[in-house]
């Protein structure tokens, strides 16, 4: 069996401590593995984080031409 272990740091609710309640933590997750991407996004949104996927440095860049992340 394989398993794998993400560590997110700061963690979401370490984050929240400084969230505001009207403008919550903006997360860019990037990873070339949908899988992996999805399963962040999904434990950020969670926790009440924002989020934007990238697949690739090409994708991420034209998002933070649009906005730029909190992280």
């Amino acid at each position: 069996m394989v398993g794998f272990y993400v560590q997110i740091w700061p963690s979401p609710h370490a984050l929240k401590m400084y969230m505001p309640e009207n403008n919550p933590i903006h997360v860019l997750v990037v990873d070339d593995d949908d899988a992996i991407r999805d399963l962040l996004c999904d434990f950020l949104q969670d926790n009440q984080l924002t989020t934007d996927q990238a697949a690739n440095h090409v994708q991420m860049w034209q998002i933070m031409q649009q906005h730029t992340p909190d992280v």
